[in-house]
C-alpha cells in the first residue's frame, strides 16, 4: 500500500469505530430512526474514506474508476442517511420527498453499476498529477475525468446541502436554537467536504485530503454532540430514578400513615362508583363487621348491607359529584356504627375521575355527647329548682319583715326593716329572673333595672308625675355572681335618691344609664337633679349604712371603681367588667 493512501484508511477505520460504538450503545438502549440514521453516515464516512485509500492506491488511471464509482456510491447513500438524519432532527422534511431522494439516490447508483461509458467516466482522457502537501510531502494522484452523470450528481449534492442548510435556519427560528446551530455546524463541514472535493475536480490537488478530514470532522462532531446529549440522557434518568423512588418512599410513608388510622378513607371511580383504593381501616370494617373481603372494582351492590343502603351510597356519590365537598353522617342498619362521612371531587387535569370518601365512627363520641347533654339538662333543672326555691324562700322573708314592721312603732326600726325587705327583693330578683332565662349563668341588666325601678317605685309611693325615672339602658348581660351586687348598689342608689333627693313637694327625675364599652368595661350611671349634699359630705364615712355599703360592694365584689358628682344634685358613676367569674352552666 502506498504511504499517501494510510490517512484515508485511518479515517475510514475511525469512522467505522463511531459507528460500531453508536451500533453496541443502542442494541443495548433500543434503536430510533435517528440513531440508525447516523449510524448510516458513519458507515457512509466509513465507506467514502475506504475507497478514496483505495483510489489513491492504484498504479494507472484506469484503475481509479472502479475506487470512484464505489466512492459516488458511497456518497449517494450517505446524503440520503444525512437528510434521514434532518428529517428526524427538525421534523420539516415531508416523508415523500425523503422516498423521492431514496429513488434518485437508487438511480445515481444504479447509474454507477451499469456501465454508461462517458457518460460517468470518460476512460479516454486519464491524467497523472503529482500532489504536493505540507511539511514537504508529496504523492501521485492517478484519475480520469467525469462525466455528464457525475456531473449532475454534483449539483444534485449542492442543492441538498443548501436545503438542509435551509432546513437547520428554520428549524433555529422555530426555537431550538441549540440544536439548530449544532446542525449547522455540521452541515458547514460538509460544506467544506464538497467544496474540498470539487477543488481537487478543478485541479486544486492540495486540498485532496480536506474531503477526508471534512467527513472525519463531521462525524466526531455529531458523534460528540450525542454522546454529550447521552450523558444528559442518563443524568437526567439517574435523577428521574431517584425522583421516583422518593416519590415511591413518599407513597410509602403515605399508605403507612393512611394504614395507620382507624378512620375509613376510600376512593371510588366517578362513573361506576367502583373501589379505586382503600386504607386498611376500611378492610378491617368490612372483614370484622361483614366477613366481606374488600376487593378494587367492588361497587355499592357489593358493599351495602341492604338494597335500601345501595340507593342511599349512590345518592351521596351523586350528590357530590353534583354540588363539590360536603358532609354527612350516615348510620346503615340497627347495631351498625354511626359514621360521619367527608366527601371530596378528585379531579385530575380539569377532569373529575373519581371521589375520595373519610369515614369516621363517631358513635362513641356522640353517645357521650348525649350523656353530657342529659347531664347538663338534669344539672339545668336542679338549678332553677334551686332558684325557685331561693325566690320562695326569700318572698316568706320578705313577708316575714313585712309583718315584722307592721308591729313596731318605732319609725327608725320601721325603716330599717323596709330597707332589709328591698335589700332582698332585689337579691330575690335576680333569682327570679334566672328562674325565667333560658340561660342559667346570666342575667340581662336592662330588664334586671327595669323591673327593679318598678318594685322600688311602687315600694316608695312614687308618683311619676312628680318624680320622673328615665331609662337609658343598653341590653348588657352579666354573670349571676355580678347581678347579686349590682342589684344591691342599684337598690342602695336608687332608694337613698327617692328618700332624700325630693324633699316635701320637691319634683324631678331620676337617670339610669347602662352601656357596654368595645373594651368590655361597663359603665352604670345612677344621677338625680334633687337636692344633692354638700360639698365636704363624706358618703364612705357619714352617708347611710346602705350607701356606704355600696362602695364595699364596688371595690370588692365587682372590682370595679365609683366616682360621684355632687355639682347638681348627685350622679354616681360605676364602672365594672364581668370578667372575675367564671358561668355556671
Amino acid at each position: 500500500m502506498k504511504p499517501y493512501a494510510i490517512p484515508a484508511l485511518v479515517m475510514a477505520s475511525l469512522c467505522f469505530m463511531v459507528a460500531l460504538n453508536e451500533s453496541l450503545i443502542l442494541y443495548r438502549r433500543g434503536f430510533k430512526p435517528r440513531d440508525v440514521a447516523f449510524i448510516a453516515i458513519s458507515l457512509g464516512g466509513f465507506f467514502y474514506n475506504l475507497f478514496c485509500a483505495g483510489e489513491y492506491d492504484v498504479d494507472l488511471p484506469l484503475q481509479s474508476i472502479a475506487w470512484c464509482r464505489a466512492e459516488i456510491v458511497a456518497l449517494l447513500l450517505t446524503g440520503l442517511g444525512l437528510l434521514w438524519y434532518v428529517s428526524e432532527v427538525t421534523g420539516l422534511v415531508k416523508r415523500r420527498f425523503l422516498l423521492a431522494y431514496a429513488v434518485w439516490t437508487a438511480l445515481g447508483v444504479l447509474s454507477q453499476a451499469l456501465n454508461l461509458g462517458d457518460l460517468t467516466w470518460i476512460a479516454s482522457r486519464p491524467f497523472v498529477q503529482t500532489v504536493r502537501l505540507p511539511f514537504g510531502l508529496e504523492f501521485v494522484y492517478r484519475e480520469v475525468e467525469q462525466g455528464i452523470v457525475i456531473d449532475i450528481l454534483d449539483v444534485a449534492g449542492s442543492l441538498l446541502l443548501a436545503w438542509l442548510i435551509l432546513l437547520a435556519v428554520r428549524h433555529g427560528r422555530a426555537g431550538h436554537r441549540r440544536e439548530a446551530r449544532s446542525l449547522l455546524a455540521v452541515l458547514a463541514i460538509l460544506t467544506a467536504a464538497y467544496l474540498s472535493d470539487e477543488a481537487v475536480g478543478a485541479g486544486l490537488y492540495s486540498f485532496i485530503y480536506l474531503t477526508d478530514y471534512a467527513w472525519l470532522a463531521f462525524i466526531a462532531l455529531v458523534a460528540i454532540r450525542r454522546t454529550n446529549e447521552r450523558r444528559a440522557f442518563a443524568l437526567a434518568e439517574q435523577n428521574l430514578l431517584k425522583s421516583e423512588d422518593r416519590l415511591e418512599d413518599s407513597r410509602a410513608t403515605l399508605k403507612a400513615i393512611v394504614d395507620s388510622t382507624s378512620d375509613l378513607i376510600w376512593s371510588v371511580d366517578a362513573t361506576t362508583f367502583g373501589l379505586l383504593t382503600f386504607n386498611e381501616g376500611l378492610r378491617r370494617y368490612f372483614q370484622e363487621r361483614r366477613g366481606l373481603r374488600l376487593e378494587p372494582g367492588m361497587r355499592p351492590e357489593d358493599t351495602a348491607a341492604t338494597p335500601e343502603s345501595v340507593r342511599t351510597w349512590r345518592g351521596f356519590y351523586r350528590r357530590a359529584l353534583a354540588e363539590g365537598p360536603y358532609s354527612e353522617e350516615y348510620h346503615e342498619q340497627p347495631g351498625s356504627p354511626l359514621l360521619h362521612l367527608n366527601f371530596n371531587v378528585l379531579r385530575k387535569d380539569d377532569r373529575v375521575f373519581g371521589l375520595s370518601v373519610f369515614g369516621k365512627d363517631i358513635t362513641e363520641s356522640r353517645n357521650a355527647e348525649e350523656t353530657i347533654r342529659r347531664s347538663l339538662e338534669e344539672k339545668e333543672i336542679l338549678l332553677r329548682e334551686l332558684y325557685h326555691r331561693t325566690k320562695n324562700n326569700m318572698a316568706l322573708i320578705i313577708a316575714l319583715l313585712g309583718l315584722q314592721a307592721s308591729q313596731v312603732d318605732d319609725p327608725g326600726v320601721s325603716s330599717a326593716l323596709s330597707d332589709a325587705q328591698n335589700r332582698i327583693r332585689s337579691i330575690a330578683l335576680v333569682h327570679e329572673r334566672l328562674y325565667e332565662a333560658r340561660d342559667l349563668s346570666h342575667v340581662d341588666l336592662k330588664d334586671y333595672i327595669t323591673e327593679l325601678v318598678s318594685v322600688l317605685s311602687e315600694s316608695y309611693g312614687v308618683s311619676s308625675g312628680r318624680i320622673a325615672i328615665v331609662l337609658e339602658l343598653e341590653p348588657v348581660s352579666v354573670l349571676f355572681d355580678s347581678a347579686i351586687p349590682c342589684g344591691l348598689v342599684l337598690n342602695e342608689l336608687i332608694t337613698n335618691a327617692l328618700r332624700h333627693a325630693f324633699p316635701g313637694d320637691r319634683a324631678g327625675s331620676i337617670r339610669i344609664g347602662l352601656n357596654r364599652a368595645a373594651d368590655g368595661l361597663i359603665r352604670l350611671d345612677v344621677a338625680d337633679d334633687g337636692i344633692g349634699a354638700p360639698s365636704d359630705f363624706d358618703f364612705r364615712s357619714s352617708g347611710r349604712f346602705g350607701v356606704q355599703n355600696t362602695f364595699s360592694l364596688i371595690e370588692s365584689q365587682l372590682r370595679g371603681s365609683v366616682s360621684l358628682d355632687a355639682s347638681a344634685g348627685l350622679a354616681w358613676r360605676i364602672e365594672f367588667r364581668d370578667n372575675r367569674y367564671s358561668p355556671r352552666v
